[in-house]
Formats: C-alpha cells, structure tokens, sequence
C-alpha cells in the first residue's frame, strides 16, 4: 500500500508538470491563432463561431477548425472558412457551406450559404480567398478562446498549473522543515544531556538530589495506585449493576529518568526535582482500555464527579482525532495521597481508549518511528495510519450501535 501511495503522488507531480506544459502551449498557440485569418498550426485554423448562420452544424460559442486544402479539391456540400469579398463585411473570417463551383473574374469561385436560412451569400469566395475546409467543432470552447484573448485569461492560464506545482513543493518544503526542526531539538536535547552527563556538576546534582527524587517517584507511584483503585470500584460497581464489566484492562506507568530529563531540556525547564514537579504534568500515568466509546466517557465522568479528584486539563482526541489519526481521551488529574504525616494533592495523566483505539495506537508507535524510511514512504506509512485510525473508529460505532440495540431489546 504505501509503495502505491508513493508512486501515486510521483505521478500525479509528473501528470501535473505535463500539463502545466501543455496549457501552457496550447494557450500560446490558441492566442496566436484563434481570430486571425492568416494564422494557422501545422495547416489547422480554429475559429470562434459568432453567429447562427449554420446551427445544423455549429451553434454560437463553439470553437471550428478548419484545415488547408486545395481549392480544387473542393465540392459542392462541403462546408469552408474564407475571407469575404462583400463590402459590407469585406475581410470577415466566415464559414458556410458550398451550393455550387462557379467563377468570379475568371477565375475558379464558389457559391456558398448559411444553413440555417438557406440564403445565398451576396458575393461567390474567389479560390484565393479560402482559408480551409470545415474538419470539426469543440462545443463552447470559444467563449473560453475568447477568455484567452484577455488580460487575464491569458496570465491566468499559463500561470495557474505552475502556482499549483509551487504550492505543492511549498507544503513539502514546510513540512520538511518542521520535521528537520523537530529532530534538531531531539539532537539539541540529546547533546546537552550527553553533556550534562559527562560533567561534574550534573554527578553532584544527581547524588544531592537522589533522595528528593526517588522520594517524589513515590508519590507518584502512590497517586498511580490510587487512581487505579478508583477504576477498579467503579468496574466493580458497573458489573453488579449492568452484568458486564466496562473496563478491558488497566496499566500503569512512570516516565523514566532519562525521558523527564529530555523534556525538560526540550521545554527550556530546569533541570531539577522540583522542576520535575512543578512543570511536568505526565510523570505517572495510567491508561484504561475500554469495551465501549460509551464507557470512557462514562467512566471519566464518575472519576471526576468524585470530591478528592481535581480536573487540571482536558483533552478530548476522540472528538478531535490527531492529523495523525490518534482518538483517546486526556485527563490531567490531582489526587490526594496520604502519607504518614501530611497529605499532599499528585497529579496524575489519565489515558481512556477503547480496545480498537488501544491496538491502534500501540501498533502505530511501532510502524511510524522506523527511521530508515525515505520521505514519500514516511508519508505514504503515515497516510495509511490515518486511513486505518478512521476504520477502527468506525469499527467502535458498530459495535456500539449493537451494544445500544441489545440493551433496548433487553428492557
């Protein structure tokens, strides 16, 4: 799949600049032909018709090409553009069909009509006169000729196919760069932690305040526990109300040392324990895999409803998915612990999935941080992943429809 996505858009980039070409040409020799009775393309004229003199075989806006011939190959039937010897439109570029061969001043004419009335021209076209022989029509393909002739058809046309193909390098551009900046302060944060690590005063930070940190992971730990309790009573509660259990699994988490530490030099934080405390709202973390969508929402709102529980932020990716794909439900929560002689309030980052958003997600993180991926396949990897975050969303929305239909049938 993602080979055929990348081939797709090197196709459409080449589909573009050929066209981009090709209007290009077109409009400069259309420019430089329509109208004109002494202008033609390899023995071809294209003329705008603007009149209704031969309905039956073109209508006012259509485009007609005549080609060159000889005269003398022409017969009576056949339909000819030419130049007009009638003083009251002397020179005007006209197509009509031909009556009958005759001659004019000695020399080889030809007596033509407009169709639609059925009425003889004034003056027969001399031989000399004839611009070519009637090949085919373009349906209202004038009033766009006629466009062209303009100011701003003309810059319009030409220019349009180009500013596409630029706009297209642009978003690359842009995006490449953002992915560049990104790595940079990856690499930045990596080299001043390599830094810090190798120096003196970051060993005598790190046994100055081991105690302070191992003391704070406990409280974290702590919080973590206590949240995770308080999913477990409120599964518990659910199955003896309902006979089902709202709750596939739940799973904890501490960030490690090293991440906090890249973090917090990432952000232009401290790099210390209270710095750890203060600005980072996702050391421990507990994610909750669900049966239903329903049940997430459900069981975020009895966790909040919950006097010792205190909402810091919010976000609801299910509402509105990541560009990536990514559909869970964020809770910055606080929690009080109580230890042995104080109580302290820990925050603690709630992860709420259903069991489709969960294997999603974890597969994702697997198949998008290859790092041997050239551009287009990173993109085309991408473009899937978002295609099947779409499908396992729909995938929740049936199963809910049905958990929905047999709770109705069951009342």
């Amino acid at each position: 799949m993602k080979k055929a996505l990348s081939i797709a858009g090197r196709v459409l980039t080449i589909l573009l600049l050929i066209f981009a070409v090709f209007v290009m040409v077109f409009t400069v020799i259309s420019v430089s032909t329509v109208g004109k009775a002494d202008a033609d393309f390899l023995g071809f004229k294209p003329n705008i018709v603007l009149s209704d003199s031969m309905q039956d075989t073109f209508a006012v806006g259509d485009l007609e090409v005549s080609r060159k011939v000889d005269p003398e190959s022409l017969a009576a039937g056949d339909i000819i553009t030419f130049r007009s010897i009638d003083p009251a439109n002397y020179g005007s570029v006209i197509t009509h069909k031909i009556r009958e061969i005759t001659h004019y001043e000695g020399g080889l004419a030809f007596v033509t009509y407009g169709t639609t009335t059925g009425v003889d021209d004034a003056y027969p076209v001399p031989a000399d006169k004839v611009l070519g022989k009637y090949v085919f029509r373009l349906p209202k393909m004038g009033y766009f000729f006629e466009f062209l002739r303009t100011t701003a058809g003309y810059v319009t046309v030409i220019l349009l196919p180009f500013l596409v193909l630029i706009g297209l390098q642009l978003f690359r551009f842009v995006r490449l760069a953002r992915q560049y900046k990104a790595e940079q302060r990856e690499e930045l944060a990596n080299q001043m932690l390599a830094r810090l690590a190798g120096s003196d005063e970051f060993s005598a930070m790190l046994e100055r305040n081991f105690a302070p940190y191992r003391r704070l992971m406990t409280y974290y730990e702590c919080a973590m526990m206590e949240v995770e309790t308080k999913f477990r009573v409120l599964d518990a509660e659910f199955g003896l109300q309902h006979d089902r259990n709202p709750i596939e699994s739940i799973k904890s988490r501490l960030k490690s040392t090293d991440s906090l530490a890249k973090k917090l030099v990432r952000k232009g934080f401290p790099v210390s324990v209270d710095s750890i405390e203060k600005n980072i709202y996702d050391v421990a973390g507990v994610r909750v895999v669900c049966t239903f969508p329903e049940d997430m929402f459900s069981l975020a709102e009895s966790l909040l409803s919950q006097d010792d529980v205190r909402l810091i932020e919010r976000r609801d990716y299910v509402a509105s998915p990541k560009p990536s794909g990514y559909r869970s439900l964020h809770l910055i929560v606080e929690v009080p612990i109580f230890l042995e002689r104080e109580k302290r309030c820990v925050k603690v980052e709630v992860q709420l999935r259903t069991i489709s958003m969960n294997f999603w997600a974890s597969l994702e993180h697997q198949l998008r941080y290859k790092k041997d991926l050239a551009e287009e396949d990173a993109a085309a990897v991408a473009a899937e992943l978002a295609d099947l975050a779409d499908t396992a969303a729909e995938l929740d929305r049936r199963m809910q429809a049905l958990r929905n239909y047999l709770d109705d049938g069951e009342e």
